[in-house]
């Protein structure tokens, strides 16, 4: 019998134990976001002997189910981190909801993160890892730029609920001008800011050129670390440096709440300028991995080879 339980509704406790932690992507609030933007569906997960949880969340992709641990950054709830036996113990529980396929992401620089024994996906992953340290005087070209991005008139606030669609259009005019796939939709943030208006660790920020938006960034603490989740820049504004205003305003916003890394998060390994651009910043880069674990064989096999086909297609077309 496994030692996980898993619920449709999180445990009693759960709410107290993710403000206690900071954990924002185990918690209600942030798993109410993912359905509302793509109608997905979370378990949680509660091992009473090891004081351990975890989110699930599946996303339907046509006819296959596909849970992700801690989305979209991984990690668990408590202090003990998933190992090969508890991970098959997790892989084993009975489940209200059937997976065909489960994924686990982890950070390069998670200090508590998994060990586990399953193939995996690796991208490189940029991270400033001394937070309270770093010092922009310390970074001659960056501390320039800043100024420049200073003197260009732009003036920064927090998104408000009708900004949404303007960061939707910026995201997806970035995503196609890379030939990348679209993940997100506007739902998505429409309720990212929505939730941003009553979470103190999460903001949406938007640099504004008298009454045109030239970008936006959205930054989400969670436990000791500030993950970068999304950026676009308006391209007509290019030349007033948007994304290093708002960036610098991040990372101070960040060190100020008291963290001690900023995840600049994982960029696809072809885009070498954008990991160059994070390492300006003083991030150092490492291989990141998100494991896999087939619930069901043969359906993982299948929905693998079919997203394979998907997402080579989706270029040409998108």
């Amino acid at each position: 019998m496994s030692k996980f339980l898993f619920t449709r509704l999180p445990p009693s406790h759960w709410h107290e134990l993710c403000v206690s932690e900071g954990n924002l992507f185990h918690s209600l609030e942030w798993q109410t976001v993912l359905k509302k933007a793509f109608n997905s569906q979370t378990l949680y997960g509660w091992n009473a002997e090891t004081e351990t949880g975890v989110a699930i969340t599946i996303f339907k992709v046509g006819p296959f189910r596909i849970g992700y641990v801690g989305f979209p950054v991984g990690g668990i709830l408590g202090k003990q981190p998933l190992d090969n036996e508890s991970l098959m113990a997790l892989s084993k529980a009975p489940l209200p909801i059937a997976l065909h396929f489960l994924r686990l992401p982890t950070s390069a620089f998670d200090d508590n993160g998994m060990v586990v024994n399953l193939d995996s996906i690796t991208t490189p992953e940029t991270a400033i890892v001394d937070l309270q340290k770093w010092q922009l005087s310390q970074l001659p070209k960056l501390n320039r730029d800043i100024k420049k991005a200073n003197r260009s008139g732009l003036k920064v606030i927090d998104a408000l609920s009708s900004h949404g669609k303007i960061c939707y259009h910026l995201y997806k005019d970035t995503i196609r001008r890379h030939d990348g796939n679209l993940r997100y939709n506007l739902n998505y943030f429409n309720a990212l800011i929505e939730l941003s208006h009553t979470q103190t660790n999460l903001r949406c920020l938007l640099a504004f050129l008298d009454d045109e938006i030239a970008g936006f960034i959205i930054i989400a603490l969670h436990g000791k670390t500030a993950y970068y989740l999304h950026g676009a820049m308006n391209q007509s504004l290019r030349r007033y440096c948007a994304s290093d205003r708002l960036l610098h305003e991040a990372i101070v916003w960040a060190r100020k709440k008291g963290m001690n890394c900023f995840n600049l998060m994982a960029s696809p390994s072809n885009q070498v300028s954008l990991i160059r651009y994070k390492e300006k910043w003083g991030g150092i880069t490492k291989e990141q991995k998100v494991y896999e674990l087939p619930i069901k064989p043969l359906y993982a096999k299948v929905f693998k080879g079919t997203m394979w086909f998907y997402n080579h297609l989706n270029k040409y077309f998108t």
